[in-house]
């Protein structure tokens, strides 16, 4: 079911919010983690464009700011669609990759714990 979209998306966040939501039925707090995905996307395009117009370094030889923050929204982008956990089918048409759990994985057990129950699973 799809969801009413937001304001203030560009192109890139646009486009990915329509897929997702079009594609899947999202909670509230799922929907504001894709938001904010879609604002990366749009945040990383703008950053994409400025590094092609200054290319990598400045004339001082320093690396252009945009490289670094290109960095860091990656980072985050990736952070914020872990966190969304989308099925790995829709993962590997939209993503380009199959979806790596990153989130949290359930209760840790205790290695002897774990040792029986491996044990108890192959009797």
């Amino acid at each position: 079911m799809a969801s009413t979209q937001p304001d203030g998306l560009g192109p890139r966040g646009e486009v990915f919010y329509r897929q997702v939501t079009d594609a899947l039925d999202l909670e509230p707090h799922e929907i504001a983690l894709l938001v904010e995905a879609c604002r990366v996307l749009d945040r990383l395009e703008a950053l994409h464009e400025i590094i092609a117009r200054l290319g990598y370094l400045l004339p001082d030889g320093r690396i252009v700011p945009a490289v670094t923050e290109v960095r860091l929204q990656g980072v985050t982008f990736a952070r914020l669609i872990s966190s969304l956990r989308l099925p790995d089918d829709f993962a590997a048409e939209h993503l380009d990759r199959g979806q790596r759990r990153g989130a949290a994985r359930g209760t840790y057990v205790p290695r002897h714990k774990l040792e029986e129950m491996r044990r108890a699973k192959a009797k």
